[in-house]
């Protein structure tokens, strides 16, 4: 009630309470149609093909976002923080971590190749080029520009924006909207996992950082991976690289097992000590009142039908 005694009005916007993020989200799919488009009818022009991830980034991932930041009377430093609490075990946490999201993307890979879709990942095998500057090129778009831009604009804007519904959902959501970013269902799916992670990290620390430099391994190790299989011809060569792939993915399993029984340790400590962590969040329900949300999932899922 206002100081007259009358009462106030409640507001509820068409697009429900996540809308002005929603139709930021709305916006970068188009974006990024967009520029699919014109990718696809000024392929013979070399200029073009280089700037089209810049412009994508650019775009998509700085400048819809500033817009946003924008209206919201926000800075981009209450979004953006790369200084935080450190990471325990980083090195556990860092080959856990990458081993598992290259498992689930191979998971996903091999069924929904087997269920007759399409199995490959967000970027061609052949998309890298054979002259040294377009390698270089290749690896600041696929490796760098994701890892910066991605980690800003899902970690820092979407996930910081949802918290106040709750840890868990926000970064469910934030890890949903990750993978649906990404062109195919197999890529969704591993970034939807890889999200999930990446988010988790930001949480703990409280810093960009840690998911940020995780990201780039990630990505760096898939385009080692990529120039890897190009190098190998022969059938001793592919064996030797198959062995050390296996045992690189043995390491890492051995070390998200360590890092799991540390971590139920450490919640069983919390738990005895009667320090777990108590949330007071909004509603789940505001992520499903919001037509805008749904949206969202219409426009990112029509392109894989």
């Amino acid at each position: 009630m206002n100081k007259t005694g009358e009462k106030t009005p409640i507001h509820r916007p068409f697009f429900g309470e996540l809308s002005l993020l929603s139709l930021l989200l709305i916006a970068g799919l188009f974006v990024r149609r967009l520029l699919l488009i014109l990718s696809e009818a000024l392929s013979s022009l070399p200029v073009f093909s280089q700037l089209s991830v810049p412009l994508f980034y650019g775009l998509a991932f700085a400048f819809l976002p500033f817009l946003y930041l924008k209206a919201k009377r926000m800075r981009p430093s209450d979004v953006l923080c790369y200084r935080g609490k450190r990471l325990k075990h980083p090195i556990l946490t860092a080959l856990a971590s990458l081993t598992s999201i290259q498992l689930v993307g191979i998971a996903a890979s091999l069924v929904i190749t087997a269920l007759g879709g399409d199995g490959s990942g967000a970027v061609a095998a052949d998309a890298m080029p054979h002259d040294l500057p377009g390698i270089l090129l290749f690896f600041v778009e696929a490796v760098c520009f994701p890892a910066l831009f991605e980690e800003a604009f899902c970690r820092g804007l979407v996930l910081k924006t949802l918290l106040p519904y709750g840890r868990r959902k926000a970064l469910i959501v934030s890890a949903l909207v990750f993978g649906l970013l990404h062109a195919t269902p197999a890529s969704m799916i591993y970034a939807f996992f890889g999200g999930l992670i990446f988010g988790s990290i930001t949480l703990r620390t409280g810093s960009l950082m840690g998911s940020t430099v995780l990201h780039l391994l990630q990505n760096g190790f898939s385009c080692v991976l990529m120039l890897l299989i190009r190098l190998v011809n022969t059938p001793q060569e592919q064996t030797a690289a198959g062995v050390l792939l296996c045992a690189y993915l043995l390491i890492g399993a051995v070390c998200g097992l360590v890092l799991l029984v540390l971590y139920g340790k450490e919640k069983l400590a919390l738990h005895q000590a009667g320090k777990e962590r108590q949330e007071i969040c909004l509603p789940a329900g505001g992520f499903f009142a919001s037509f805008g949300f749904w949206l969202f999932l219409l426009f990112a899922l029509i392109p894989l039908f």
